[in-house]
């Protein structure tokens, strides 16, 4: 290329901007973008000595022909990358060469004009994973487009409907049978990633949340869309109805948490107070209070009726990730990045205990149906049991090779299910703490699970893209369910009745399964 004087400079591919906390991260990127066949110009490499480096940071800017900036707590309270990020902005205002890249490298909120810049994330993955997707979405950004190489999957919109009806049923000859693992609908809407979904305590609507700053309600009976839930300006990461159905309860990197109203899909409420990020927001089980946790080390709790905050629960020092009520609805658990659980009293919001053993962030925790017991999972490769009336580790449950992301009771109390990055879940003895099975299938890191509500079948999602189904007496799979083209991350939730699965995917769809009996269909309840 050429300058305004008509000498030849160089041209780079990409520039990585960064601060020095960020040096290793830079590093890896350049190498794999290199590695690939493309140009690249690096501080830690190319910025020796005798340099000019404001020079040439000016002419990282102005030469190469997309800016990567790496975005991180540290980069984002920096003035050198803020100036930087600025200048790439400002000379491509319109994004139509696509001159800007945000790169989040950790968990931190987009300051600014960036959250209008659509960028990707390379956190919290396994390196051949991390590298596949970065180098997927550089060739998104220079193509200008993300078409897919296969054609998309049919938008099935209603439950497939025999063509002529099928002999009735003895038992009920109203009512379709569908065989297990049977696909029934594909919902989309979503333009983004799909995090986490809900179905309503009547199992008539299910609640989805999304990158793309959106929840939103459908109608589980046809597959149709009811209400788009707009307002939050960060991703949408968790959502939960009240018990009676009639309010949603959304949490947001936006720093707020809102409440809905179920049957007109408006906003109710915003609930600010947060300084940071809100991880999490949960309904007690009487439906009236609501917790949320956030970035900010806080967790929070709310009169839902007057949307006023009720107290503010502090001691934790890092991020607190989860907060959840017990069944019962005397306590309240926390988890949090600075490793340490804590149960607080919901009455007083006195801390009751600190759970310390973990020693890596606490990621997410769930009490036994019977409240007696608080289950922790953690990135140090472990989950734990602690008794909620001492405060003292009931049992380390250890096995898994890689962090453990997620753990839950099954309904009747006696099993414990834990996903892990080592592709595998495990069933474990509520009582012992013993191993029971360790479900094998998965081809890469497993995210989350769920139990069927009659505690027969256990369903995991991975970033595999699949959902499997496992039979809980024997730890056997049942069904493998494919058809999502991207990661099934958080999103696996069961109708109440278990009629119905649903899974949520990085490909920004939900899909609908039939997993009720196939012996003794059941129908839908009446609207």
């Amino acid at each position: 290329m050429t300058n305004d004087a008509g000498k030849v400079v160089r041209a780079w591919d990409f520039f990585i901007s960064y601060t020095a906390a960020d040096r290793q991260w830079a590093e890896w990127i350049a190498w794999q973008l290199e590695d690939a066949g493309y140009s690249v110009l690096v501080q830690a490499w190319d910025f020796v000595p005798g340099s000019n480096w404001m020079l040439g940071m000016q002419r990282g800017v102005s030469c190469a022909r997309r800016m990567i900036a790496l975005l991180s707590v540290s980069y984002i309270g920096s003035v050198y990358g803020g100036e930087e990020w600025h200048a790439a902005l400002a000379a491509d205002p319109e994004g139509f060469a696509r001159k800007l890249l945000p790169v989040r490298i950790e968990d931190c909120e987009r300051p600014g004009l960036l959250r209008n810049v659509v960028g990707f994330d390379l956190f919290d993955c396994e390196p051949d994973a991390t590298c596949a997707h970065l180098l997927e979405q550089v060739a998104h950004s220079l193509k200008g487009r993300a078409k897919p190489a296969v054609p998309p999957a049919f938008p099935v919109n209603r439950r497939p409907r025999a063509v002529e009806p099928a002999f009735p049923s003895p038992a009920d000859p109203a009512t379709p049978r569908h065989l297990f693992g049977t696909p029934l609908a594909v919902l989309t809407g979503h333009t983004h990633e799909v995090n986490t979904g809900s179905f309503s305590p009547d199992g008539l609507l299910l609640v989805t949340t999304s990158r793309d700053n959106t929840a939103r309600l459908w109608d589980v009976a046809t597959g149709q869309q009811r209400a788009v839930l707009s307002g939050h300006t960060g991703v949408v990461w968790s959502v939960d109805f009240s018990p009676d159905g009639a309010l949603l309860v959304t949490s947001s990197w936006d720093g707020t948490a809102r409440l809905w109203d179920v049957a007109t899909g408006r906003q109710r409420a915003v609930l600010t107070g947060h300084t940071g990020p809100v991880w999490w927001a949960a309904f007690s089980p009487s439906g009236d209070q609501i917790v949320t946790s956030s970035v900010d080390g806080t967790a929070r709790c709310w009169d839902p009726s007057t949307a006023r905050q009720q107290r503010v629960l502090t001691g934790h020092i890092n991020t607190v990730y989860w907060a959840g009520y017990s069944p019962d609805g005397t306590l309240l658990a926390t988890t949090s990045k600075d490793g340490n659980a804590r149960l607080w009293e919901v009455a007083t919001g006195r801390q009751r205990a600190v759970l310390t053993s973990h020693t890596d962030p606490i990621w997410a925790g769930a009490f036994s149906p019977d409240s007696t017991l608080l289950l922790t999972t953690s990135r140090d490769k472990t989950a734990r049991l602690w008794d909620v009336a001492t405060g003292e580790q009931r049992f380390s449950l250890s096995g898994h090779t890689d962090p453990v992301p997620w753990g839950g009771f099954s309904p009747d109390g006696t099993l414990i299910a834990t996903t892990s990055r080592d592709k595998t879940a495990r069933l474990w003895d509520a009582a012992t703490g013993k191993q029971k099975a360790v479900l094998t299938g998965h081809t890469d890191p497993v995210w989350f699970a769920s139990f069927s509500p009659d505690g027969t079948l256990l369903v995991t999602t991975s970033r595999d893209k699949t959902a499997r189904l496992w039979d809980v007496a024997t730890g056997e799979q049942r069904a493998i369910l494919t058809g999502h083209t991207e990661p099934v991350a958080w999103g696996a939730a069961f109708t109440p009745d278990g009629d119905i699965l649903a899974t949520l995917s990085a490909d920004r769809t939900v899909r609908l399964w039939a997993v009720g009996s196939s012996d003794a269909p059941r129908p839908r309840p009446e609207r």
